[in-house]
């Protein structure tokens, strides 16, 4: 019998809060999210930085799009741009259905590589020019969380 196993893809995209977030509104959305993803099968990590996010959702693919359709849709979002999205053979943050880092700005300017800087602020935009250094930086900041 063929594997019937979904096709597992990660992804990762940027986007920049509307409104200032409070820490109570950033605890409920990180609620919602943990609920959502442990029932679609998506795990994955969130930076928050000055209300910019940077975040890898790592799952099946409609459980993928669904999940970015309702970002794209979310008023608290904008700017939202999926900077890279490919099939993987496994998970890069298996046990975290919604991991939550906040990084302060001299933890960021470790990366200029993948966070490069503008006019003293991270530029979120170019992570997707080094994916693969990104997941690193996620994977260290999350291991410093422990």
């Amino acid at each position: 019998m063929p594997d019937q196993s979904p096709v597992l893809e990660q992804l990762i995209y940027y986007s920049s809060a509307r409104a200032t977030r409070q820490r109570s509104d950033l605890r409920e959305i990180l609620d919602s999210s943990v609920r959502n993803n442990e029932r679609l099968d998506i795990t994955g990590v969130l930076l928050h930085h000055q209300g910019n996010f940077v975040q890898v959702l790592e799952g099946p693919v409609a459980a993928l799009d669904a999940t970015m359709s309702k970002i794209l849709a979310d008023p608290r979002h904008h700017d939202v741009m999926i900077v890279y999205r490919k099939a993987v053979d496994h998970r890069a943050f298996p046990s975290w259905h919604m991991g939550f880092i906040a990084p302060t700005l001299s933890e960021l300017k470790e990366h200029p590589r993948v966070v490069p800087m503008r006019f003293g602020k991270p530029d979120f935009s170019e992570i997707g020019a080094a994916p693969g250094d990104a997941l690193d930086m996620l994977r260290m900041f999350v291991e410093k969380s422990r």
